[in-house]
């Protein structure tokens, strides 16, 4: 898979950063992953 493509290459760095972080929520959601609530006590 190659994640250096033109439509990568074009987009700004905060652009790429919500793609790649869009992207690392649905493989974890194939995976069967589920996502934690933010909490606010922990920060």
């Amino acid at each position: 898979m190659t994640f250096e493509s033109p439509v990568l290459q074009g987009m700004n760095p905060s652009e790429r950063s919500n793609v790649i972080a869009q992207l690392a929520i649905v493989l974890l959601q194939a995976a069967g992953v589920q996502a934690r609530e933010a909490d606010d006590e922990q920060l």
